[in-house]
């Protein structure tokens, strides 16, 4: 854990501001923004924001009629009218997560259902080349906190003291995820990671270089013929680049820092497709321990998807934590393109296995 980190987490923890926000991170900066409003001191920044992306014209009258929090689970909706015609522009806050292109669709999707114009705001500690630029405007808390310390603090100086530890609190986020916008390293090591839990910036962090390894990963597999998805559980970031014969999933997943190779078979075939594939897709990656939890009997890590009727299977080891993103990246494009050299004699594999077990 280099100094320079240390210093700015001492730095954060001296700032009341950061120990209130760290019940619900993402609706404290909701709520920050609401008081904002009610005290009508954010309507003309959103205004100006607005122009400056070209979403409303110089000529256009904009009426704020009400705010919301957790409007149909938007983080935060302002009510207006554009030139009297009903408009809700809605603000999507990203301080605990990195925004994904899966994320961003699903919330465009469910503003329809207020049957009005809608204008979208992804508000965000660091820009995402997310692909939704046309229809997410991004603001990052950068500008944010910049208007707030040009145009507010020294106007009421009863509240200068909050706006004043908020501008420090968003500065000292920042700072730390400048600090771990690394090429050098994929993710952090083991103290970073504790350190960061702590702090609450570990899922954006981990989220963030996940997306930035998807991101490089599509660019080079855009056919269709490679998959790949995303997922964040048990507190750590996942991803799976995978191909599929006759509904059989096989490929490599990133979880935190574990590599694996896994198959994702129907149950009734009890892992002979995994079985069937060791020396062909698993050679040298080692067996688990026979105490470890979740181990077949042909030495997998097993977790069972009892509402798909699926196994997933794998077999695993541990990334360096300073392996570069590039260096990950090349692994796993040599292990991808080897199943695609290979899919003709795993799809026979896979057929004769199928066919002695069938669904």
């Amino acid at each position: 854990m280099n100094n320079d980190f240390e210093e700015l987490c001492k730095s954060l923890k001296k700032n009341p501001m950061y120990y209130f926000s760290l019940a619900s991170k993402e609706l404290f900066h909701s709520n920050f923004i609401a008081w904002l409003y009610e005290e009508n001191k954010i309507q003309s920044f959103i205004e100006d924001f607005l122009k400056s992306k070209g979403k409303i014209n110089d000529d256009d009258k904009l009426e704020f009629e009400s705010i919301h929090r957790e409007l149909n689970n938007f983080d935060i909706v302002f009510q207006c009218k554009i030139n009297s015609i009903e408009t809700n522009i809605i603000i999507e806050n990203k301080v605990k997560s990195y925004p994904s292109v899966d994320q961003l669709v699903k919330y465009e999707d469910r503003a329809k259902e207020f049957n009005c114009d809608c204008i979208f705001i992804l508000l965000t500690l660091d820009y995402s080349n997310h692909g939704r630029q046309s229809i997410w405007n991004t603001l990052l808390y950068s500008d944010f906190i910049k208007y707030i310390e040009d145009n507010l603090l020294n106007k009421d100086d009863c509240k200068e003291r909050y706006l004043s530890d908020y501008i420090e609190l968003v500065k000292g986020l920042q700072s730390i995820l400048e600090n771990f916008n690394r090429e050098d390293t994929f993710l952090c090591t083991n103290d970073e990671r504790v350190a960061l839990k702590e702090i609450k910036l570990y899922d954006f962090i981990a989220k963030r270089q996940f997306e930035k390894l998807r991101s490089s990963l599509l660019e080079q597999y855009n056919d269709g013929k490679v998959k790949t998805s995303t997922d964040f559980i048990k507190g750590e970031p996942i991803i799976d680049v995978y191909i599929e014969i006759n509904g059989i999933k096989i490929g490599t997943q990133v979880n935190g820092l574990n590599y694996r190779h896994f198959v994702i078979e129907p149950m009734l075939t009890r892992g002979c497709v995994a079985y069937s594939l060791e020396k062909i897709w698993f050679d040298g990656l080692p067996v688990p321990r026979r105490n470890s939890k979740r181990i077949n009997e042909y030495g997998f890590g097993e977790f069972k998807d009892k509402k798909n009727k699926q196994l997933f299977l794998h077999r695993s080891c541990a990334i360096n934590p300073n392996m570069e993103r590039k260096e990950l990246a090349e692994q796993i494009k040599m292990d991808v393109d080897y199943l695609l050299e290979n899919k003709k004699d795993l799809a026979n594999k896979i057929k004769k296995i199928t066919h002695q077990n069938p669904s």
